[in-house]
């Protein structure tokens, strides 16, 4: 059982966006400008979550000739382990409109159960900024149209062997999670969080659970200066991290870790959903996380980077380990 986002990611060149700039109006350009400064800055990807829809990024977007894709945390995740042989039931929303009818599709040919994603109103957009020499810069609205509490007592009822939570970091307000100890809860961008929300999040969402998040979101969780320190630091037994040098793995005091492997980044031709397949295919992969050896969860992670790297290069999701 999978809570959670879904929505279309509208991709543009930066060159695109950049020669349009001048056609922005004063607000939308300095919102722009000043997250390319901060992404700079940080030297890391930066999703920019905005308080409610806005209908002239849409436009400004819509404009440049966009790549539009299936894309949402939970969604992705749904169509990736549904991919990969597991049945998958999938709540979320999507709007009354072509895009809406274009996710639910594309879950359904995947095999996910779509009984309980609502349809109602306008899909939400995330705009991307793409250039392979650069970080990827985000801008995105979602909001949650599902009664968490009643997702949690069906998950109770039925006791699937997983339940992923996803989507709590793209709004600030607590949602809960907390209250199903035992699940998958995902993290993603927090740039725009101060540490007094951050600290909210954590207790609320993603402190009794699996926690499933990469290198740049544990250190902000925990106030580390590196991720190890990191996952040492936070208080979820188990935790599962990626980024770009390395990846590990919690389990209480023991953490195991294994190298990336490098690509040309040159090359490289998708980067949204990097993250999301990576961990789909390493928990498809390693099964009962508590009970892998540290050899099945380190060859899991090696499957995990390469359909991720997959990803980046082709801009195909997984249909196997």
């Amino acid at each position: 059982m999978i809570f959670g986002d879904a929505n279309v990611d509208v991709t543009v060149k930066w060159p695109d966006a950049e020669k349009a700039w001048p056609g922005l109006p004063p607000a939308e350009r300095k919102l722009i400008s000043s997250k390319i400064v901060e992404s700079q800055k940080r030297g890391t990807d930066l999703e920019f979550y905005l308080p409610k829809r806005n209908g002239v990024l849409s436009d400004f977007f819509g404009s440049l000739n966009p790549r539009v894709e299936f894309g949402g945390c939970g969604a992705i995740k749904a169509r990736t382990m549904a991919a990969l042989g597991h049945e998958v039931s999938f709540y979320s929303w999507v709007g009354d409109d072509g895009n809406g009818a274009m996710i639910l599709d594309e879950l359904s040919d995947a095999g996910v159960g779509t009984t309980n994603v609502v349809v109602s109103g306008q899909t939400c957009e995330t705009y991307n900024l793409f250039d392979p020499r650069r970080k990827r810069l985000a801008f995105s609205f979602w909001e949650p149209k599902l009664d968490f509490q009643r997702f949690a007592k069906a998950a109770k009822k039925e006791k699937p062997d997983a339940v992923f939570l996803t989507g709590a970091h793209r709004v600030k307000q607590g949602l809960g999670y907390a209250q199903l100890p035992g699940a998958y809860v995902f993290t993603g961008s927090f740039a725009g969080h101060t540490k007094k929300e951050l600290e909210s999040k954590y207790d609320n969402d993603l402190s009794k659970g699996i926690l499933v998040s990469n290198d740049t979101e544990i250190m902000q969780l925990s106030g580390a200066r590196d991720p190890i320190s990191g996952m040492k630091k936070l208080r979820n037994d188990l935790i599962v991290m990626h980024g770009p040098l390395e990846t590990a793995v919690k389990r209480g005091s023991e953490i195991i870790v294994a190298d990336t492997e490098d690509m040309d980044k040159t090359k490289v031709k998708e980067l949204t959903g990097i993250g999301d397949v990576w961990e789909a295919v390493l928990i498809s992969s390693v099964g009962d996380i508590k009970a892998a050896s540290p050899e099945l969860i380190e060859e899991s992670m090696f499957r995990a980077t390469r359909a991720a790297v997959r990803r980046m290069l082709t801009g195909k999701f997984p249909t196997k380990i």
